[in-house]
């Protein structure tokens, strides 16, 4: 194992011995306020992972809607296929927003953030829901 005095003294680690990106170091490193307890650190950190995977699954479903969904128009195939592409690459970036808010609130003592990451979530599934309706009743109404 590795002499955690090496770690702790390489470029790109923060003071828990932890390998960032060194940008990333450069930002948490700037936070103001003292390190949290780990647990609420590692809490924030999976809380992160959790939105990015939904962020991947908006992707992902989005490009399986687009190749596996046989569209009668290109509206409806843009409308379905790009929204949850969209939200998924949103919600990416909202959630490290999120993650840096939470991340600062700890380090602070300042309540944590409103949950505006899951209100942008919600808006857009019922965006998505809405015109997957329409597509369903139109498409019903034109084959009769």
């Amino acid at each position: 194992m590795d002499d955690p005095a090496i770690v702790l003294d390489h470029p790109d680690t923060n003071d828990q011995g932890a390998v960032l990106p060194g940008a990333l170091l450069d930002v948490v490193d700037g936070m103001a306020g003292r390190e949290p307890d780990p647990r609420f650190t590692l809490a924030n950190e999976r809380t992160l992972l959790a939105w990015n995977r939904t962020s991947l699954a908006l992707i992902g479903g989005g490009f399986a809607a687009d190749r596996l969904i046989n569209f009668t128009s290109v509206s409806a195939r843009l409308a379905i296929s790009l929204t949850p592409v969209l939200l998924g690459a949103i919600l990416a970036i909202v959630s490290l927003q999120r993650w840096f808010a939470v991340q600062h609130a700890l380090r602070t003592g300042a309540p944590l953030p409103q949950p505006r990451t899951a209100m942008l979530l919600v808006a857009g599934v019922c965006f998505l829901g809405i015109v997957i309706t329409m597509w369903v009743v139109a498409d019903a109404l034109a084959v009769r």
